[in-house]
C-alpha cells in the first residue's frame, strides 16, 4: 500500500504541474484527455484507504492526499470546460473528506482562523477552484466569502504575518493561506473565484 501511496501523490502531484505546462507547449493537443483516468486510480487509492496511510507517514498525508486530488481537478475542469461538471463533484467529494473528522482531527478548531492557517488556506483555496468551475451554489459561495473574511481578519489582528498551524507552535505556512482570500490571486482560475464569489464573473 505504501508503494501505491507513493505512486499516487507523485502522479497527483505531476498532473498539477503538468497540465499546464502542457498547455503552453502543446497547445494543438488536449493536455487533459487521460488525466481522468488517472485520477480515477487515485480515487480508488483513496477510498481504499490511501489517505489514511498517509496519515500514518507525516502530519498532514490525509489531508495533502484529498486537497491535492481536489485541486487536480480543477486544473481539469477550467482547461477543458466540458469536463466542468464532473470536477465539480469530484471537488465537491475532496472538500468533503477535508472536512470529516478525519481531515480535520490534526488541526486545531480553537486557532484563529479556525484549525489553523495551513488547514483554512488550503480548503479556502479548492474552495474558490470549485467556484472557478462555474458550478458553485450559493451555500458554497457564501462559505468561500466567510472563510476568506476568516483569514483575512486573522492576519490583519496578529502580532506576526505567520499565523500559526498546530497550537503550542511556530509560525505555519502562510503564502498559499493569503493567496487564497485575495482578489489579486496568481492564477486564472482564483480570479475567476473570486469574482464570481462577489457575483461578478
Amino acid at each position: 500500500m505504501l508503494r501505491k501511496l507513493v505512486i499516487g501523490v507523485a502522479v497527483i502531484a505531476t498532473l498539477v504541474a503538468g497540465v499546464g505546462t502542457a498547455r503552453l507547449v502543446l497547445p494543438w493537443t488536449d493536455p487533459t484527455r487521460g488525466v481522468p483516468k488517472q485520477l480515477a486510480f487515485l480515487r480508488a487509492e483513496i477510498e481504499n484507504g490511501a489517505d489514511r496511510n498517509a496519515q500514518k507517514q507525516f502530519p498532514e498525508g490525509y489531508f495533502f492526499l484529498n486537497v491535492l486530488y481536489g485541486l487536480s481537478w480543477v486544473q481539469v475542469g477550467v482547461s477543458d470546460p466540458s469536463q466542468a461538471a464532473d470536477a465539480t463533484v469530484q471537488v465537491r467529494w475532496a472538500l468533503g473528506r477535508l472536512d470529516s473528522p478525519d481531515g480535520t482531527a490534526p488541526f486545531d478548531q480553537s486557532l484563529q482562523p479556525r484549525y489553523g492557517i495551513f488547514y483554512a488556506g488550503w480548503t479556502n483555496w479548492l474552495r474558490g477552484g470549485l467556484i472557478a468551475l462555474g458550478q458553485s451554489d450559493a451555500a458554497e459561495r457564501s462559505r468561500f466569502t466567510s472563510d476568506s473574511v476568516a483569514i483575512a481578519t486573522a492576519f490583519r489582528t496578529a502580532e506576526t504575518p505567520f499565523l500559526p498551524t498546530y497550537p503550542g507552535q511556530g509560525p505555519g505556512r502562510s503564502t498559499r493561506s493569503s493567496r487564497s482570500h485575495r482578489s489579486g490571486c496568481t492564477t486564472p482560475w482564483s480570479r475567476r473565484a473570486s469574482g464570481r464569489s462577489r457575483g461578478t464573473g
